[in-house]
């Protein structure tokens, strides 16, 4: 949880410097939207390509535009393929089906908190029944 956290907001700040060195409308404000977001599931993806939207439609260069994407698409490849997984380990990564399946229900049960809530509750259920499924495969062979 705390490895969610941390490379969200470290994703937030890298991608909000984006912002206010490409002259994005209120930098900031977008900044704290994709480290909020970075943590749902193509969260950030959702706010910085609307932060290039915006630039774009406020007569923003289109190359500009274009580089804040590409900015935030990199950042985000790099902190979620590289950076996350080493934090938190493989052994507590959930498939992206899983996990969206959690954050869902956990919000549609608990409300905002059911984000992390509800990834906790199945990430429990997912080691347990991965250990149990393990188990089962050794008792078999023996």
């Amino acid at each position: 949880m705390n490895g969610t956290v941390l490379v969200a907001i470290g994703e937030g700040v890298v991608i909000g410097a984006g912002y206010v060195v490409a002259g994005v409308p209120k930098p900031y404000l977008f900044a704290i939207l994709t480290a909020a977001f970075a943590m749902v599931p193509l969260g950030a993806w959702v706010v910085f390509t609307s932060a290039a939207l915006v630039l774009a439609a406020q007569g923003g260069a289109p190359a500009a535009a274009f580089g804040v994407f590409a900015f935030g698409a990199l950042v985000m490849i790099v902190g979620d393929i590289w950076i996350w997984p080493a934090l938190v380990g493989n052994q507590a990564r959930l498939p992206f089906l899983i996990a969206l399946v959690g954050i869902l229900g956990g919000v549609q049960t608990f409300g905002l908190i059911g984000l992390f809530v509800g990834l906790v509750i199945l990430a429990g259920f997912w080691i347990v029944a991965r250990d149990w499924v393990l188990r089962s495969g050794r008792q078999d062979q023996s």
